[in-house]
C-alpha cells in the first residue's frame, strides 16, 4: 500500500513538473466542472435515493491534492431571478409569482424568515398559476428577515424583505440548487492517460463535526430505548458516490 501511494504521488509530482494546467472542462456526461485562471464552476448530480442538481461558482485554491472552492454569487446566465412588477395598494404585502422558464411553479412555498430567531413568521404555496400571496407583514427595516421561494427540484431563492415590501414580483426560479457561501472540495488525480477531478466533497467545520456527532448519538439512544437489541442498526447505508470528471 505505501509503494502504491508513493507511486501515486510521484506521478502528480511529475505531471506538475511537467507544468501540466489544472485549467480546463472536465466532463462526466451532463456534469462539468470548468476551472479558469480565477474561478471554478460547476453543475453535477449529487444525492443518494433521490438525486438533486448542484451548481456552484466561486474562487478555489488548491491544496494537498485537492481544488477547494468557496461558491458565492452564480455566474451571468445561471440562478435564479426576479423583477418587480408593480407596487401593490398596501406596503404589508408582497405578491410573488414564481416560474421556471416561463412555466407556473405550483405549490412552491413562499415564506418570510427572521434570521435573527431563526423562524418562519409568515408562509403561502403558490397556486396553479404560480401565485403566493403573503399579508400582514412587518414593514419595519430589519435586515433579518428575508423572503425565501423553494419547492423540491428547484434552487432555494432568497430576497430581503426590504427590496420587495409593497411590491408585486416575478421569480424566475432555476431547476437546480445553487450553492452559496459553501465549501466545496474536488480531489485531483493525475496518470499518464487522463486528468480527474472526484467529487464533490463537502469538508465539514469543527462546529458542524460537534453537532453531527451530539445528533448521532441522540438518535442512537432513542433507537436503544425503542427498540429491541436485535433490530438496533447504528450503520449508516446512505453513502454518496461522488462522481469522476475527465479532463477534454
Amino acid at each position: 500500500m505505501n509503494r502504491l501511494c508513493a507511486i501515486l504521488s510521484l506521478t502528480f509530482n511529475l505531471a506538475l513538473g511537467q507544468n501540466q494546467p489544472l485549467t480546463g472542462r472536465y466532463i462526466s456526461n451532463d456534469n462539468y466542472v470548468v476551472i479558469t485562471d480565477s474561478s471554478l464552476e460547476f453543475m453535477t448530480g449529487y444525492g443518494c435515493c433521490l438525486l438533486i442538481d448542484l451548481y456552484g461558482f466561486g474562487k478555489y485554491q488548491f491544496h494537498n491534492d485537492s481544488v477547494y472552492v468557496t461558491t458565492s454569487k452564480p455566474a451571468p446566465g445561471h440562478g435564479s431571478t426576479y423583477q418587480v412588477l408593480g407596487d401593490l395598494p398596501t406596503s404589508d404585502q408582497i405578491s410573488v409569482k414564481v416560474q421556471n422558464n416561463g412555466q407556473p411553479i405550483q405549490s412552491c412555498y413562499v415564506t418570510l424568515d427572521d434570521k435573527s430567531v431563526n423562524e418562519i413568521t409568515h408562509g403561502a404555496s403558490t397556486d396553479a398559476s404560480g401565485l403566493a400571496l403573503l399579508n400582514s407583514l412587518p414593514t419595519d427595516k430589519s435586515v433579518n428577515k428575508i423572503v425565501s421561494i423553494y419547492s423540491l427540484g428547484y434552487d432555494r431563492f432568497e430576497i430581503p424583505l426590504n427590496d420587495i415590501t409593497g411590491k408585486s414580483i416575478l421569480v424566475d426560479l432555476s431547476d437546480y440548487q445553487v450553492l452559496r457561501d459553501t465549501q466545496v472540495a474536488f480531489k485531483l488525480l493525475v496518470d499518464s492517460n487522463s486528468t480527474k477531478l472526484i467529487g464533490p466533497f463537502f469538508p465539514l467545520t469543527k462546529e458542524k463535526k460537534k453537532e453531527l456527532k451530539k445528533e448521532k448519538r441522540k438518535r442512537k439512544g432513542q433507537m436503544m430505548v425503542h427498540s429491541w437489541p436485535w433490530q438496533w442498526r447504528f450503520k449508516d447505508t446512505h453513502v454518496v458516490t461522488p462522481t469522476e470528471y475527465v479532463r477534454q
